[in-house]
């Protein structure tokens, strides 16, 4: 498994956790168990990023909320693009390290090709621009 599917795995989970059915770490233990994953550097990466997504969610919210253009709410923002949003956004500021911004943000957009509506990534990229530009700042 790569990093690539690790992500996308991480990213399902995220979203699975936006419909509220199960605690994200009761949804991440089924996924592991569900697809059999064993690559250690794999499940580091999802357990790493579920951990922190599920510890920061009102940082990630906060930082989503901020960089919407006047008159939005987070509630006009599909499940779907708030789950890509948090897994980009998580990774901008804890994984910068080790994730250059540039792989988050276009993971992020392939996200949309792959399951959303093309007509969001202008919204995803804008709003991940800003918040490079905060981590920096």
């Amino acid at each position: 498994m790569s990093r690539k599917e690790a992500r996308d795995i991480a990213f399902k989970i995220v979203y699975q956790n936006e419909f509220e059915i199960d605690d994200i770490f009761t949804i991440l233990n089924n996924t592991i168990q569900e697809k059999n994953i064993t690559d250690e550097e794999e499940l580091k990466y999802i357990n790493f990023v579920i951990k922190g997504i599920k510890e920061n969610n009102s940082l990630l919210q906060e930082k989503i909320k901020e960089n919407l253009k006047e008159n939005w709410n987070i509630n006009r923002i599909s499940k779907l693009n708030i789950a890509i949003l948090k897994i980009a956004i998580f990774e901008l500021i804890f994984m910068s390290d080790d994730i250059p911004q540039k792989v988050s943000v276009n993971e992020a957009l392939e996200f949309i090709d792959l399951y959303g509506n093309k007509k969001d990534k202008s919204f995803i990229n804008g709003i991940l621009a800003k918040v490079i530009i905060d981590t920096k700042g």
